[in-house]
């Protein structure tokens, strides 16, 4: 079977999940003897170099958070008129005729991509990974929910509900993100189902790399304000006071990075900057505890599931996604926002000591392989 995969940023132009998902899916359909190919975006003036079997596509959309907020409005309303790149998408699917199709993240290549597989009539699955169709944002923040039913934000979903309407398959991570769409009138006539995400499962590794002797925490994430780091960083430096046998790591980078630095930084508080690829694995698997300190709802957080598979422990806000995975892999909950909630979770995961399982019977049956097994039936 020869398969599409489609999502506005693909490496080396990646930012976050829905990257490392769409990279996870292609591994494992070439794994199981499919052909791939990937239909992505491109800065126009970007030198870099091209990799086989993907198609980049040149868009603005890498230009769009340095506009002006009305230049950005617009900027998203041209896009449900602008046929462009829906005919470019079609000439490539007649040069290569996939049997499957995933559309994943549309932002920069058009929504109006959804509508390209029905005219061609080849299957389809579409995958939710946040609310792009609901805000152009992607983005729903803890006490502002009243946002993505502006007067703005409906408008925006009249649109999408109409170039979603012949979808036949759609999957969420979360129960929680399908139905956000489904009750402002998505997918009526689509088949919808809630599959959590894939976990590419990699060799154990040999216990912990290195042993600092202290019990470690890990923010694995951007430094952002919707990411509660601040409010983690208040919380843990209050615990720690009265602990001095731990430390907490933070793995990441973003714009409120250097103030977090200057404020907090200390021989407990460690911040090691943007990592990559085994740095990552390295920092997760040498902590005890991952710490999900998000103040925006998460459709279903990568760290959750990279925590999982290697057996680390992790607290996680109680909403949105989180709640969903977070209770699958039986994490600690906290109310989100609240110190005093995040303070008690963060002293019970401290209490129950390491925790390495690595590979569980939870962890294997979200393998790569059964999360293809399951999207190929939605299609048979």
């Amino acid at each position: 079977m020869k398969v599409c995969l489609i999502n506005n940023l693909f490496p080396p132009f990646d930012r976050g999940g829905a990257e490392k998902y769409l990279e996870k899916l292609e591994r494992g359909f070439l794994r199981e003897g499919h052909e791939v190919f990937i239909i992505s975006t491109r800065p126009y003036t970007a030198n870099f170099k091209k990799r086989e079997r993907v198609y980049y596509l040149k868009s603005l959309y890498f230009n769009i958070s340095k506009m002006p907020a009305f230049l950005r409005v617009f900027w998203h309303f041209f896009g449900f008129f602008s046929f462009y790149k829906y005919f470019l998408v079609l000439k490539i699917f007649k040069k290569e005729k996939p049997d499957l199709v995933i559309t994943n993240n549309l932002m920069g290549i058009g929504n109006n991509i959804l509508l390209s597989t029905y005219k061609k009539k080849i299957k389809h699955i579409h995958v939710l990974h946040d609310i792009q169709l609901l805000h152009p944002s992607g983005l729903m923040f803890w006490e502002e929910e009243n946002k993505i039913d502006s007067i703005f934000a409906k408008l925006y979903q009249r649109f999408n509900i109409f170039y979603s309407s012949k979808l036949l398959n759609v999957v969420s991570p979360s129960s929680w993100l399908l139905e956000e769409h489904l009750k402002r009138g998505f997918f009526k006539m689509s088949n919808c189902r809630t599959i959590f995400n894939p976990i590419e499962i990699t060799n154990t590794p040999d216990g912990k790399i290195q042993n600092t002797g202290k019990f470690t925490f890990l923010y694995l994430g951007q430094i952002e304000k919707h990411k509660g780091v601040e409010l983690l960083l208040r919380t843990i430096k209050e615990f720690f006071r009265n602990n001095l046998n731990a430390q907490l790591q933070i793995v990441g980078s973003g714009s409120q990075e250097q103030n977090m630095r200057e404020v907090f930084e200390s021989d407990q508080i460690k911040f090691l900057g943007r990592k990559e690829g085994v740095e990552v694995k390295k920092a997760i698997i040498e902590s005890d505890c991952l710490i999900l300190s998000s103040l925006c709802y998460e459709n279903s957080p990568t760290v959750v599931y990279e925590a999982a598979e290697y057996g680390i422990k992790f607290i996680y806000p109680n909403f949105g996604g989180a709640q969903e995975i977070g209770g699958y892999f039986e994490g600690v909950p906290y109310n989100p926002g609240k110190k005093g909630s995040l303070l008690r979770a963060i002293e019970l995961a401290f209490s129950q000591g390491e925790m390495h399982n690595f590979q569980n019977k939870k962890v294997l049956e979200l393998s790569t392989s059964n999360y293809i097994q399951k999207l190929t039936s939605i299609i048979s």
